[in-house]
């Protein structure tokens, strides 16, 4: 695409590599079957590629969306959402974004991460992390993001079960009352089929249910904190300020007083995160 992806050129998919040479506007869309490379800006659009994605302008606005099955490479974030199922790396700054990472997470230039959440499997590597005001900034390691969504899907979904079973048994309790002699139902016919539907829908929705409890519930196990981990580190080269949450595999430490040079760690013998000079 030698242009801008706008209004004269609509969205773009193509099952190979797409490279455009401007920028991809807002509302507008670029999917790649391989890797996409886009020499301006993603402003307010959303940009999907199988393999890689390289940006070499930057992610603007809240709506913008970036998704690669393997890397992320872009010159600078300012809000946005960035997903990757590999590495993202950052050449500039990270300003009030959120990127997520199977892999690592690397900002490399000085100015670093300002504000918003990162959060990477194996490690998150930054010059600088937060602000001087205290610009709350949240860095996750050790945790796979795709899990977490997961749970948060099935747990969303179970919501939905219980509401729906709540208010079809509500009916079933309602009708049978109404219709009890003796202290035994006495359903018309033309209500018993009716009945035998809903209790075969509310059975149903509970066995649905317990299922996805018990997947719940693996899920959960996998986000718990586990000191003998390996996967899971934060480094600042520089600075990291008061205003920062440090969380690794579901331990949490806030930054308090400014520190430099610094490696954030799970501490397996006792059990806690913690910290020592940047390596």
């Amino acid at each position: 695409v030698s242009r801008d992806v706008d209004s004269l050129t609509g969205n773009v998919h193509f099952d190979g590599s797409v490279v455009v040479r401007g920028n991809v506007r807002e509302g507008f869309s670029v999917t790649a079957g391989v890797d996409l490379e886009v020499f301006g800006n993603a402003e307010g659009a959303r940009i999907q590629a199988v393999r890689d994605v390289v940006l070499h302008g930057g992610v603007i606005g809240p709506t913008t969306q970036v998704e690669a099955g393997r890397d992320v490479r872009v010159r600078f974030v300012e809000q946005g959402i960035l997903t990757a199922d590999r590495d993202i790396l950052v050449g500039q700054y990270v300003l009030h974004g959120s990127l997520s990472a199977c892999g690592s997470i690397l900002v490399q230039s000085r100015k670093g991460v300002l504000g918003g959440r990162l959060e990477a499997f194996d490690r998150i590597d930054t010059y600088t992390a937060g602000t001087p005001l205290g610009t709350r900034t949240h860095l996750v390691a050790g945790t796979h993001f795709r899990v977490r969504r997961q749970l948060s899907a099935t747990e969303q979904r179970i919501a939905e079960l219980e509401a729906q079973a709540a208010k079809i048994g509500g009916v079933i309790k309602g009708t049978m009352a109404r219709y009890t002699r003796d202290g035994r139902p006495a359903l018309p016919p033309e209500l018993r089929e009716r009945m035998e539907k809903l209790l075969q829908h509310y059975n149903r929705l509970v066995e649905e249910s317990r299922v996805l409890d018990g997947r719940r519930t693996a899920l959960e196990s996998l986000l718990r904190p586990q000191p003998s981990a390996t996967k899971g580190v934060v480094k600042v080269r520089g600075s990291a300020y008061p205003g920062v949450l440090v969380e690794i595999r579901g331990m949490r430490r806030e930054i308090l007083d400014e520190q430099k040079y610094v490696t954030f760690y799970l501490d397996g013998e006792r059990g806690e995160l913690t910290f020592g000079p940047y390596l």
